[in-house]
């Protein structure tokens, strides 16, 4: 077993806390290890029992005479020391001779807002997986698209009430085959979902032509408010949940004619002065979940369904084949 090593020749009596020389202060032996490329001599080190994560990561600092400050952050027993050595063992009932094993990792800074995108109602959804890209859903009904640049791209209505839940679905099955644009799910208060395609690229004013988002499908099958939609990893399938305690599982093969009862679920006002036709689709195999849903997801396997109920409950379905 390797010998302890003293602290004076890396840290001077001036940087121990305040009211404490190096010789007043208990200790505990420490032996410090990494997987980071910041590794130190794996020797037992004698550490004030008061130094806290600043003090350590100060040592770590020094013993490699790093040119910039790295902060880092210990684990002790595979939980994060947020007080100070004395205090850590003492709540644990560690005696001062026993030795412990710490583990340094660099720290992560918290996020640093660097900028705001208002809208006019609250916004109820946000999605980037689309890269260099942006999706929100707000209560004014309306779906935006931004850049990366944070350039509002389009402005997508056609719902009557608020939106409460957007997502992109995956083009690797869809009938696009380029970059240009996206395919766009929402859902909506308003008991429907709907599917849009929707360019990447702002509208040019000198285009005479220029691309708009074109609305695809209306997805009728709830009674009441669609909570969440989410699109299985394939792009092949679409599930919605529902306040009436339905999960829709829909196919998103947009159908040339409508699926459903033009009387039951009439077309948006919107739609009709776009003069745009809208198919209305019907789902593959609604499941009832017995509980009004909030939110849901799909396993990265395809098989699963995984549902947040507001009884406080998750619940969970077998899919078929998708």
């Amino acid at each position: 077993m390797s010998s302890a090593v003293g602290l004076s020749s890396n840290i001077t009596s001036g940087e121990f806390p305040s009211g404490s020389a190096a010789a007043q202060v208990k200790t505990h032996p420490v032996v410090l290890t990494t997987r980071t490329q910041y590794a130190i001599p794996t020797e037992k080190y004698m550490i004030p029992a008061t130094w806290r994560r600043f003090h350590l990561s100060q040592l770590i600092n020094k013993v490699l005479a790093l040119p910039q400050p790295v902060p880092f952050d210990f684990i002790v027993n595979g939980e994060m020391l947020r007080v100070s050595l004395g205090d850590w063992c003492l709540a644990r009932g560690i005696e001062e001779e026993e030795t412990l094993e710490i583990e340094y990792i660099e720290s992560v800074l918290p996020p640093e807002r660097v900028s705001s995108m208002p809208h006019p109602d609250w916004v109820s959804s946000i999605s980037c997986e689309q890269k260099g890209y942006l999706l929100t859903g707000s209560y004014d009904s309306t779906v935006r698209l931004y850049n990366d640049a944070q350039q509002l791209l389009h402005t997508i209505g056609g719902h009557s009430g608020p939106v409460s839940s957007v997502c992109l679905i995956p083009l690797t099955s869809t009938r696009m085959s380029d970059d240009s644009e996206a395919l766009v799910a929402s859902a909506s208060y308003d008991t429907t979902a709907r599917i849009v395609s929707v360019p990447l690229s702002p509208p040019n004013p000198d285009d005479m032509d220029p691309p708009y988002p074109k609305a695809l499908a209306s997805l009728c099958l709830h009674t009441s408010a669609v909570s969440s939609i989410s699109a299985n990893a394939s792009g092949r399938n679409l599930l919605t949940g529902g306040w009436d305690t339905f999960v829709g599982v829909w196919s998103t093969d947009i159908p040339e004619t409508d699926e459903v009862d033009e009387v039951a679920y009439p077309t948006f006002d919107a739609d009709r002065k776009k003069r745009r036709k809208v198919s209305k689709k019907d789902p593959n195999g609604p499941t009832a979940a017995e509980k009004a849903m909030l939110d849901l997801a799909i396993t990265s396997n395809g098989k699963m369904i995984a549902t947040a109920n507001g009884d406080r409950t998750i619940s969970l379905f077998q899919l078929g084949s998708t």
